[in-house]
């Protein structure tokens, strides 16, 4: 009687010391032998060293972890419910209650009704009658559940609402339980595994029938299947109730266990690596929007609530279900979530919608949730960002070279390499979603990334030159040129181009003043990334306008195209189709094209990127000669023989992307193949004789070609400099003997000079004895004077030297091509001749013209 300190006749295992058999004795009793065992000093609290000590050595870092985790109440001591709730220490069956994390949020729902509910309650009975509810703002209270009627809120159907039915509604719209008062959040954590019987109940009746049961489970065996839905199916009725599902084994989750078998370094906590290394493979796609969200406290951490209030550890919905942006705009709204609809776990969605939006807009965006689109109707921004983040394997924001190259077929792999090299534009070995939206083909035409021009470059050393000048000539200190200002500083002959230039070509918004703005948009109009009206005709994107092919169809000057014009060339298309493209180009249907609908018109854009990657056959990200000439259209090649050496920059035998950006063949912005003429027939071209278009538009970039084309820096071209008529008795000999000597051994044979002239256009050397050969063999075995059939330089000089070469020839030479003639004649007795013919032809039209109009009325007479 005395040990029997409780006095009902028998003695507690906490009275005396008592064998059991665990395996026979009630679970309440092992649960507390088990927690005496470590009570060390009875003194009914298990402190953490007496906890610890409790566990083999290995084990005792993971105690430790526990015991700060279950203390609860934080005191350093574990009572025996903060010990009941530790899993493995105690029977399921008796894990004691562990506070669920969204109480809070329905604690927070429910004193926002609290504190309005004595204005709606008039008769103070602590419910709202039909009348109260209907004046009561109970719906407008909770943001999502302004949908609900009053009948959603009466849960006892007494036809009133009580507190107790608004605590239902909100228990129910955040997951604790369903409507009906099945529990979904288990007092000791478990949750029930709500997601897995809902993708089973095919029919969506809440039940499960043996053959929805098996359309899943038969993979076990067919009778293992039957028998574990016979055993679950305890009242028989051949069909398992959410409630029989959450008695069954392994329907029941523990996001308790699983958040301390993924906590590695048992620091009670998990970092991202963590979660990802322990998680199981098909939820990874969810455990990637975990962070930031539902790190409520942003320590970069997940504390046991937080994981246990993520979409890993409540499991009550498949959250992994795809979402369809149905309305095209490239997010989701909370309405286009794919999550079961209803009062159900309605305030739980929103939440999670919150959570998962970290930009705060209210929608989901495609960095934020995975979510299906429609790439046909899709805005090209989404497009972009899809390609971006479906090679983004590693979700850091950056291409590595491994991912933007493993998204590309074992051919493509070499070419994708040099891709990421050519755009990788800052060198730090990644690609940024920008530096991706710049590659031709990754992103749609609208969102093609900006790439630096390299002309701006020198547009920005020609406005370094004029800020260090600038306060110099603003003597006001206005910011501003006045007129006095600038004609006082000569602005024009600061920069070699634009002497001649007038205050009304700097003042380019004509408001009085030049500002910094005006010269760099007369510098950039000087260097055709844009004409003075401000058109650009170099876009971000590196592509260029094609002005070269709109000026040549504007045949009457007049900056527009009529529809004759146009068809002039496009008539090949046929009528129909010219006349379609033509109207279809003329948006604003005046009759005309502008250069700015021109530009909008398909094929009126050209990519000088893709261009360069497709004639890079090695893929090293640069052009070598041979596959400049190779790649490059026949009716450029002409252009591209006058590419090196002077548009290779840094003289290393190939041209980079922005080397081959600003060569004659690329940037097409002025007709560079025009003709060109020696007109005071000084055996060179200077640049006044140059055959571009004339004007303040391109001026600086026609100055920096010549400078460019000038290989001996001579101030001209010579004629194996650029293409240009000449007269060839005005060629310094040395030039043309070095030009026609192709094997370069000091000599020039018959055939040497056949094919110079043979590539002028002049002769076929086809066999036949025209007149033209037989003179230039009878001039070649004059001159050699030694006979041995070769002319050196001196005999070249002699006087019967100059008669193998033809006055009238003409050269199409660049750095590397042939001398061609042309078909200009620079004899003075052939113009003169041309002249009398043309005179005579036209005398002879006006006669005839005369003629016709006096038969006419003759005739009417």
């Amino acid at each position: 009687q005395r040990l029997d300190v409780n006095q009902n006749g028998f003695l507690d295992i906490d009275e005396f010391k008592v064998s059991i058999d665990n395996s026979k004795a009630p679970a309440e009793i092992v649960l507390q032998i088990n927690f005496q065992s470590r009570d060390a000093n009875q003194d009914g609290r298990v402190t953490v060293e007496e906890f610890v000590a409790s566990y083999p050595r290995e084990k005792q870092p993971e105690a430790k972890r526990d015991f700060q985790l279950f203390n609860l109440d934080g005191d350093d001591q574990l009572s025996l419910a903060e010990f009941c709730t530790i899993p493995g220490v105690v029977p399921l069956a008796l894990r004691g209650e562990l506070p669920h994390p969204l109480l809070p949020l329905i604690e927070k729902q429910m004193a926002a009704i609290e504190s309005q509910w004595p204005n709606w309650d008039e008769n103070g009975d602590r419910s709202l009658s039909s009348d109260e509810y209907a004046s009561s703002k109970l719906n407008t209270q909770i943001p999502g559940l302004t949908a609900l009627k009053r009948k959603d809120w009466d849960r006892d159907r007494d036809g009133k609402v009580s507190l107790e039915d608004c605590r239902q509604v909100m228990e129910a719209a955040y997951g604790m339980r369903r409507l009906d008062g099945q529990p979904l959040q288990l007092p000791s954590g478990l949750v029930v595994y709500w997601w897995h019987f809902k993708d089973l109940d095919r029919d969506h009746n809440d039940q499960l029938t043996l053959k929805e049961f098996q359309n899943y489970y038969n993979r076990f065996g067919e009778e293992a299947a039957q028998k574990r839905f016979q055993q679950g199916d305890t009242d028989q009725n051949e069909t398992l109730s959410l409630q029989e599902w959450a008695q069954m084994p392994g329907f029941l989750l523990d996001p308790i266990s699983e958040f301390r078998k993924m906590d590695a370094n048992f620091d009670g906590l998990l970092n991202q690596q963590e979660l990802l290394a322990g998680i199981a493979p098909f939820l990874k796609p969810l455990a990637e929007t975990v962070f930031p969200g539902f790190d409520t406290d942003q320590d970069g951490l997940l504390s046991l609530d937080e994981y246990r209030l993520t979409l890993l550890g409540n499991r009550i919905e498949n959250w992994m279900v795809v979402g369809r942006d149905q309305d095209h705009d490239g997010r989701l709204s909370l309405d286009e979530l794919p999550w079961t609809s209803g009062l159900e776990l309605s305030l739980l969605r929103k939440e999670y919608l919150d959570r998962l939006d970290r930009n705060a807009n209210g929608y989901l965006d495609l960095d934020e949730f995975t979510f299906s689109v429609d790439m046909k109707q899709a805005p090209p921004d989404i497009i972009l960002e899809l390609g971006f983040k479906s090679r983004d394997t590693d979700k850091n924001g950056f291409l590595s070279k491994a991912e933007y190259i493993a998204s590309f077929p074992k051919d493509k792999l070499t070419e994708a390499k040099r891709d990421f090299l050519l755009f990788d534009r800052d060198y730090d070995e990644i690609l940024s979603i920008h530096e991706y939206s710049t590659i031709p083909g990754m992103a749609p035409a609208p969102l093609r990334g900006s790439l630096t021009n390299p002309l701006t470059i020198l547009v920005d050393k020609q406005m370094e030159n004029i800020d260090k000048h600038w306060k110099q000539w603003d003597t006001d200190q206005s910011g501003t040129l006045s007129q006095e200002e600038f004609q006082k500083v000569g602005m024009g002959r600061i920069i070699l181009g634009l002497a001649l230039s007038t205050w009304q070509d700097w003042d380019r918004n004509a408001d009085g003043a030049i500002s910094r703005d005006d010269c760099c948009w007369l510098l950039e109009a000087g260097y055709g990334l844009r004409r003075l009206d401000g058109l650009p005709l170099h876009l971000p994107t590196g592509q260029i306008v094609y002005w070269w092919h709109f000026k040549a169809l504007d045949r009457d000057h007049d900056d527009n195209l009529t529809l004759k014009e146009f068809m002039a060339y496009y008539q090949r298309m046929g009528e129909e189709a010219g006349t379609k493209r033509f109207q279809e180009g003329d948006t604003d249907h005046n009759e005309k094209i502008t250069l700015a609908e021109w530009g909008q018109m398909p094929g009126h854009l050209l990519d000088p990127i893709a261009e360069f990657r497709k004639m890079d056959l090695n893929y090293d990200a640069s052009l070598d000669e041979s596959e400049l000439l190779e790649g490059t259209a026949p009716f450029l090649k002409p252009l591209a023989n006058y590419t090196f050496p002077g548009f290779d920059l840094n003289q290393d035998g190939v041209l980079s992307l922005d080397e081959y950006r600003t060569s004659l063949s690329a940037n097409r912005v002025e007709n560079w193949i025009s003709y060109s003429r020696d007109v005071d027939r000084d055996g060179k071209l200077s640049l006044t004789e140059l055959g571009w278009s004339s004007g303040l538009e391109l001026n600086l970039l026609r100055q920096e070609y010549f400078d460019r084309l000038d290989i001996n820096d001579s101030g001209y071209l010579e004629f194996n400099e650029f293409k240009f008529t000449v007269d060839l008795s005005n060629v310094p000999k040395e030039l043309f003997f070095t030009h026609c000597d192709k094997n370069q051994d000091g000599s020039l044979t018959l055939d040497e000079f056949l094919t110079t002239e043979k590539n002028s256009g002049k002769i076929k050397l086809d066999g036949s004895q025209e007149p033209r050969v037989l003179k230039i063999e009878e001039a070649f075995y004059q001159a050699d004077v030694n006979d041995d059939k070769l002319i050196s330089l001196a005999e070249l000089n002699s006087a019967a030297g100059h008669k193998i070469i033809s006055p009238d020839m003409s050269f199409k030479t660049g750095n590397t091509s042939s001398l061609q003639a042309g078909a200009q004649s620079n004899s003075p007795g052939e113009d003169s001749s041309m002249m009398s013919v043309v005179l005579g032809l036209n005398i002879l039209l006006v006669l005839g013209v005369v003629t016709f109009l006096f038969r006419s009325r003759f005739k009417k007479a």
